[in-house]
């Protein structure tokens, strides 16, 4: 008797989301019992999943056996959903007699008798290469005879069951001798087809007749055939791809009538699963004319008006008639894939330059109404940055030099009062004007000029060009008295606040602000303190060393982007030191919608990030504006390292060598910082090891190099400021000048705020001859215009800072030339630091002039490790 299924027992034999699985198959009708009648013990079948699965189920008197060739049944002991599938559609039959459905998923083989596909299969498994069976296959009717001579058994099997042996003919080849009747191989067809698709348009659809060719043999799958050993594979992977497209069955043809199914038919023109076999396509005239072919090259002309406040975008595209443009435009804005043209041929949405413009139509601040007048007018300044990159957009010649005009321009007078005037360069009141320009058509920039030109003159002078106002100046907190000085004495009759002392004494001077001044503040007062800020709107916000928030994702430029101002500008002699993410930082503060997003702007080319910014940015070099400037001069002074400082040196590198660049993660943030320490490391046993080896007794060559120079330098009347970084080797340094009794000054980060202006003061009137500076307290923003030498004791890593710092001494008001003396240990990586320094300069001059080249990685830091090239001996 056989063992009576139901959902419950089914249910039992699988987990619940196999169950599920197997209930959707059968829903969706994806199961084929293979002549499978209510009673049979043994079932084949197939259940279309992720692929075409194959089930076997043997029916025994207490259970079922079942097996199936998904890879999930041999990672678990239940049944998959493939086999549940199949045992629920059993389950029916015997029920019903049938599959639920309007449409029966049993679907036998073509044939007029029962056939014996399992029992075969059952047969096929006992054989072994060992003892080689005879087979003998014969037509029998509409099916085959399979004849086991060896076992004395026959077998009818299906024409399609025959087929999947043929495909296996190897693997039976190697257990049997297998004999074809030459009736049989009259009706045998080999090799792969040829692929035959005729494509007609009927009744407003598409027709699609498919045949598979054999050797003159024309194969139509929607008709039976006797033929036999066709090629499953390639014809089953042409007939999926034709059903997925969307084609049904209609009188031994496939058609097709969804108009966006036919366009994606058309555009791919078959799948790549038809290339198995030879293909030919025919198509009719009216089906060659709709395919979307093109060429279609979408064009906008942009212009812009008098005025320089709007942008007008001209749509158009060739081959396109015009009375058609503004249906091609609904489908644009629409964001279809593709149009379909009055005379039936496709337009496609799906290349770059098209895809370009629906992004382009999404990013423009317009409306969907203004778009499909195939004529858009958008305010300039906010869509400024949709402009690059595009290739369909065809600027007209003279918009970039209309806006360059903005920056040059002088028909907006300049009223300065008559003192500032003539204490002002003609080219300090061009950068004046520069600002007044961009003010007065809303918009906001950088005064970027080299360090020691007066930018902070220059914006006290835009100051006096403007009404009454709150206007807000953030500067480092060691500026902040220059900034105040230099207002008393340009602009006096300016009020000036300082917002400093306590948060508390801060947040009670933000509580009773006047509504006119200039407010003092530093940037970690301003970073603490932006939420008060946050409620007042000022009508001017100055950056000076705008820099401090290069860094897009810190705090500082988070909070400040916060900050309410009806006119921004940044000043900076450095507006890009490490990576253009610099300037897009800068520039996301005070000009927000200038810029697109930080991942497009890194897509952009440095030529077109500096033609771009040119009407915004003011960069003037020394050598360009004061011809008669005093130079400055760079030089390098060598020394070796000693007996000592070499030792270690040697065991730090290897040691840095060994634990570091072995494991080297360029995608680690910790083996970045672990780089970065080693080679600090090496640098301080360059500068002196007693930086960081305690009792260290032994040389310090370069120590030595500088007191050599101290004492060569003042005796020749030379004044010099020593520059390091590190404030404990500033400290050795006055030892050994105390030792020679040699006066001198010295600012680091704990010098008072209040002290360094009088500081440098002091050192202006000659008091001292020698002022010893930390390069992070004092490299930026102090005027010591009276000092003629500048040491930098040890290199660092960007050429911008260093060059700031030897700006203290060559800027306006000096009267000497200035040279500028880099003191390096020959062989070790100080070396192969001025080789990185000349490359990252490269990048700066990038984008602030015309050159281009490639931002610095994590392996140009390992380059600094490798052993110097050695010259090579001649022979003798």
């Amino acid at each position: 008797m056989n063992y009576g299924l139901s959902e419950r027992k089914i249910k039992q034999m699988s987990d619940t989301y196999a169950f599920r699985r197997g209930k959707r198959y059968v829903a969706a009708k994806k199961v084929t019992l293979r002549n499978y009648q209510s009673g049979d013990l043994l079932v084949e079948a197939a259940v279309q999943g992720e692929d075409l699965f194959t089930v076997t189920v043997r029916v025994k008197e207490h259970g079922v056996d079942a097996g199936c060739n998904c890879p999930s049944l041999a990672m678990d002991q239940s049944f998959c959903g493939h086999i549940v599938a199949v045992l629920l559609a059993m389950h029916h039959v015997q029920v019903y007699g049938k599959l639920a459905g309007n449409r029966p998923l049993i679907r036998p083989f073509t044939t007029t008798r029962q056939t014996e596909d399992a029992a075969v299969t059952a047969y096929l498994q006992t054989l072994s290469k060992t003892e080689r069976a005879k087979i003998r296959f014969d037509v029998s009717g509409s099916a085959i005879a399979m004849e086991s001579i060896t076992a004395q058994q026959r077998f009818i099997i299906s024409p399609a069951y025959f087929d999947r042996l043929l495909q296996t003919r190897d693997w039976l080849r190697n257990l049997a001798d297998i004999w074809l009747s030459p009736l049989l191989k009259q009706r045998l067809v080999s090799g792969p087809p040829t692929v035959e698709l005729a494509l007609d348009r009927e009744g407003g659809a598409l027709e699609l007749l498919v045949t598979f060719i054999y050797q003159g043999v024309r194969i139509n799958p929607l008709q039976e055939t006797d033929w036999l050993g066709r090629d499953v594979s390639i014809e089953g992977a042409v007939l999926r791809y034709v059903t997925e497209s969307g084609f049904f069955e209609r009188n031994g043809r496939y058609r097709l009538e969804e108009e966006a199914a036919e366009y994606q038919f058309l555009k791919g023109w078959l799948d790549p699963r038809v290339v198995y076999g030879k293909l030919v396509v025919q198509v009719t005239e009216s089906i060659r004319q709709s395919l979307p072919n093109g060429p279609f090259h979408p064009r906008i002309d942009v212009e812009t008006t008098d005025r320089l406040d709007w942008l007008t975008f001209r749509f158009s595209m060739d081959g396109i008639p015009e009375v058609e443009l503004k249906q091609v435009l609904r489908s644009l804005v629409t964001r279809k894939t593709y149009h379909r043209l009055k005379n039936g041929q496709y337009v496609s949405f799906e290349t770059r330059a098209f895809e370009q413009l629906q992004r382009l139509f999404q990013q423009l601040e317009t409306t969907e109404r203004d778009m499909l007048e195939a004529s858009i007018r958008v305010p300039a300044i906010a869509n400024l940055k949709h402009l690059v990159g595009a290739s369909f957009l065809h600027l007209h010649a003279d918009l970039m030099e209309r806006w360059l005009e903005v920056k040059n321009g002088r028909d907006i007078p300049l009223l300065l009062p008559q003192a500032l005037h003539q204490q002002l360069y003609p080219y300090q009141r061009a950068g004046i004007q520069f600002l007044v320009n961009l003010a007065a058509r809303d918009c906001h920039g950088i005064l970027a000029d080299e360090m020691g030109l007066g930018k902070t003159i220059q914006a006290i002078g835009y100051l006096e060009t403007r009404p009454p106002g709150r206007t807000l100046i953030v500067a480092p907190a060691s500026l902040l008295h220059n900034w105040a000085a230099e207002l008393a004495r340009f602009a006096p009759a300016k009020t000036v606040y300082l917002l400093a002392g306590s948060r508390k004494q801060r947040l009670q001077a933000l509580r009773d602000l006047p509504a006119d001044g200039v407010f003092l503040i530093s940037y970690p007062s301003l970073r603490a303190d932006m939420d008060a800020h946050q409620k007042i709107e000022y009508d001017l916000a100055i950056f000076d060393e705008a820099q401090h928030f290069k860094n897009p994702t810190a705090q500082t430029a988070v909070r400040l982007r916060r900050l309410r101002a009806k006119r921004r500008f940044a000043l900076t002699g450095t507006p890009l030191e490490n990576r253009t993410d610099d300037i897009w930082s800068i520039f996301r503060v005070i000009f927000p919608s200038l810029l697109p997003d930080l991942r497009t702007f890194q897509d952009w080319s440095h030529m077109e990030i500096k033609r771009f910014l040119q009407p915004f940015l003011l960069r003037r070099t020394k050598q360009e504006v004061l011809h008669d400037f005093p130079t400055k001069r760079l030089s390098h002074y060598y020394t070796e390292l000693g007996p000592t400082q070499k030792k270690l040196y040697a065991s730090y590198l290897a040691k840095l060598q060994l634990d570091t660049l072995r494991h080297l993660d360029e995608t680690k943030r910790e083996d970045r910082i672990k780089l970065l320490a080693g080679l600090t490391r090496l640098r301080q046993i360059c500068c002196d090891p007693a930086l960081f080896v305690e009792n260290y007794t032994g040389e310090s060559t370069k120590l030595d190099l500088l007191m050599t120079l101290i004492e060569e330098k003042i005796a020749a009347g030379h004044r010099i400021l020593i520059f390091s970084q590190y404030t404990k080797m500033l400290a050795r340094i006055r030892e050994r000048l105390a030792e020679r009794q040699l006066t001198h000054f010295v600012l680091t980060g704990d010098t008072p705020i209040e002290d360094r202006v009088a500081l440098c003061d002091r050192f202006n009137a000659g008091e001292v001859d020698l002022f010893l500076i930390s390069l992070k307290a004092g490299g930026t923003g102090l005027n010591l215009a009276t000092a003629d030498t500048v040491i930098l004791y040890d290199s660092w890593w960007n050429p911008a800072v260093e060059q700031q710092a030897a700006d203290r001494a060559h800027r306006l008001g000096q009267q000497s030339p200035v040279e500028v003396i880099k003191l390096l240990t020959k062989g070790t990586i100080e070396e192969k630091m001025t080789e990185l320094q000349d490359k990252k300069a490269t990048m700066i001059d990038a984008v602030l002039t015309d050159r281009a080249t490639e931002i610095l990685t994590l392996r140009e830091l390992v380059h600094l490790l490798e052993p110097p090239l050695q010259p090579q001996k001649k022979p003798d």
